[in-house]
C-alpha cells in the first residue's frame, strides 16, 4: 500500500532464514538442546512466525505511524469489516473452488482404476511446481495493481498486464515442452508402477497443454482483487472450476475415455482464459496511454514503477 516491497521481502526472507537455522537445531538437537523430532520443527516455525509479526508490528507501528490502536465504533468497526470483505469473501472463494472441483474430477477419475487416480494425484502435485513462476507474478501483480491504479495511472496496469499474459502464455507453453519431452523421466521419479506411467504420459500430452491459459485466468484474477473487483476473480474461477471443468470432464469421458476426460480439464482453462482475456482487454483498452500527462505533476499520487 505504500509501495515499499523491500521491507515485506526482507521480513520473510527472515522468517525463512530463522526457521531454517532453528529446524535442524530443534529436530535433532545440539548441546544443552534437546532433540524433539517432528515437535521441534513446529516450534522452530512458530519461533519465526513470532519474529515475522514483530518486525511487522515494528514496521506498522513506529516506522510508518499506519496504526490506530484506537477502539472503534460500532459503526467504524461495520465499515473496516465490510471494507474488507468485500474482497476478502470472494477471493476466500475463488480458493475453495479449486479444491472442490479436484475432489470432484478425482471421483470422476477413479471410475479408470487406481493408476489413474494416482496419476491425477501426481500431475496436480507437479502442476503447482511447474506453474510456481506464474503464481509468483499474480502475487507481485497485485500490490503493483493496486497501487498503481490508485495512483490513476491505468497505463502501467494496461502494460503490466499486457507483458505479464504474454509471460505466463509462454511459460504454460514451455512447461508443457518440458513434461511432454522428459515426462517419462518425471514418472519414474514419483511411482515404479507401469500403469501409473502410461497415465502420466497421456495426461502430460493433455492437461499441461492449458497451463498457459490456467495461468492467465490467475494473474487477470489477481488484477481483479487489486482494484476492488474481487468478484470477477471468483466468477472466473467458478466457471472454470463448476461450471466448465466437470461437466467437460464428463463429457470428455464418455467420448473419449480417460483421455476426454483430462481434454475436458484443459479446455475448460482454455475457454475461461478466452473470457478473462477479454475482460481485462474491455477494462484496460485505450488505458496505456493514460496518466501519462501526470507524470511529472507533482500533486498526481505516488505510484511505483
Amino acid at each position: 500500500a505504500t509501495g515499499d516491497a523491500r521491507t515485506p521481502m526482507r521480513i520473510m526472507m527472515m522468517a525463512a532464514i530463522v526457521n531454517g537455522l532453528l529446524d535442524p537445531l530443534l529436530i535433532f538437537g545440539w548441546g544443552p538442546v534437546p532433540a524433539m523430532g517432528l515437535a521441534g520443527a513446529a516450534w522452530a516455525t512458530l519461533g519465526s512466525r513470532v519474529l515475522t509479526l514483530i518486525a511487522a508490528f515494528w514496521v506498522l507501528g513506529p516506522r510508518l505511524k499506519m496504526l490506530d490502536l484506537h477502539l472503534p465504533t460500532p459503526g467504524e468497526l461495520w465499515a473496516s469489516w465490510r471494507a474488507i470483505l468485500s474482497v476478502g469473501l470472494p477471493a476466500a472463494l475463488t480458493n475453495v473452488l479449486g479444491p472442490i472441483a479436484l475432489g470432484v474430477l478425482t471421483a470422476l477419475t477413479a471410475g479408470y482404476g487406481k493408476a489413474a487416480v494416482a496419476a491425477l494425484g501426481v500431475g496436480s502435485r507437479l502442476e503447482g511446481l511447474v506453474l510456481i513462476a506464474p503464481m509468483a507474478l499474480g502475487a507481485a501483480l497485485t500490490p503493483f495493481v493496486g497501487q498503481n491504479w490508485g495512483a490513476l495511472r491505468k497505463d502501467r496496469v494496461a502494460e503490466a498486464m499486457l507483458l505479464s499474459r504474454r509471460f505466463v502464455l509462454a511459460w504454460g507453453l514451455g512447461a508443457w515442452a518440458v513434461l511432454v519431452l522428459f515426462g517419462d523421466w518425471v514418472s519414474w521419479a514419483f511411482s515404479d508402477d507401469p500403469a501409473v506411467h502410461t497415465v502420466l504420459h497421456l495426461y502430460f500430452w493433455i492437461v499441461p497443454a492449458g497451463y498457459g491459459a490456467q495461468s492467465l485466468v490467475g494473474v487477470v484474477g489477481a488484477t481483479f482483487n487489486a482494484i476492488d473487483q474481487a468478484l470477477r476473480s471468483t466468477v472466473l474461477s467458478a466457471l472454470r472450476a463448476l461450471l466448465l471443468a466437470i461437466p467437460m470432464a464428463v463429457i470428455g469421458g464418455l467420448v473419449a475415455g480417460l483421455a476426454g476426460l483430462f481434454a475436458g480439464i484443459a479446455g475448460s482453462g482454455l475457454i475461461t482464459a478466452v473470457i478473462a482475456n477479454g475482460w481485462a482487454e474491455a477494462l484496460y483498452a485505450g488505458r496505456r496511454e493514460d496518466g501519462k500527462d501526470d507524470e511529472n505533476d507533482e500533486s498526481a499520487p505516488g505510484a511505483v514503477s
